[in-house]
């Protein structure tokens, strides 16, 4: 899991500082991750296995959701980096903004080990990205 999430902080961060915008970092970093649920459907249930025993011990639990944190701060920045450049809508509430990215995230990962073959989560991903700018957009 560390590795896979080690994966997608490197590969988001070299998004970040390489993209012009926001909206264009965040739809790269969908497509981005949709690769990652594309290949990613068999380790789900390990981890799903993993959060259920962790929930019983508070120090595992803290390290297992700590990605989760992670995600949602970096998220939380990117919006008010949008917002700053011009790009997003001045009037958003960056925590509920963010929280939704993670959905996004989540609800597709979620999907996509339920439904491997359901979708291409790649294009779902992205997709989904792209719906979701067109309402933080200015």
């Amino acid at each position: 899991m560390e590795e896979w999430l080690s994966y997608l902080s490197t590969g988001f961060k070299a998004i970040e500082n390489g993209t012009g915008d926001v909206p264009s970092a965040l739809t790269e970093m969908a497509g981005m991750t949709g690769h990652v649920f594309d290949a990613a459907n068999s380790g789900f249930p390990i981890i799903i296995e993993f959060w259920r025993q962790a929930i019983t011990e508070p120090a595992i639990w803290q390290q297992a959701v700590r990605p989760y944190t992670n995600y949602l701060v970096f998220f939380e920045e990117m919006i008010k980096k949008g917002i700053a450049e011009g790009s997003l809508d001045p009037s958003l509430n960056t925590e509920i903004a963010a929280r939704l990215l993670m959905a996004l995230a989540m609800g597709f990962l979620l999907q996509a080990s339920f439904d491997p073959k359901g979708a291409s989560w790649t294009e779902a991903t992205i997709s989904g990205m792209q719906i979701i700018i067109k309402g933080l957009r200015r």
